[in-house]
């Protein structure tokens, strides 16, 4: 089974999610608010896309 466009687009949000972690871990600081913010929006973001994706799922199995 092949991996559809927008999973993989997510992956690739968690890929740079994990890039911020990494890169303040090196430098050992924290986010400012802003970073915070954006962080929050991305996961929202991306958590909202799988819901949807998996609506859309589940309504076409019952047709």
């Amino acid at each position: 089974m092949r991996l559809t466009v927008s999973m993989a687009g997510m992956m690739i949000v968690f890929e740079t999610l994990f890039g911020l972690l990494y890169s303040f871990v090196y430098h050992m600081t924290i986010p400012t608010i802003w970073e915070w913010m954006s962080i929050f929006f991305i996961l929202f973001g991306v958590t909202f896309g799988i819901w949807r994706i998996n609506g859309f799922k589940i309504r076409n199995k019952s047709l």
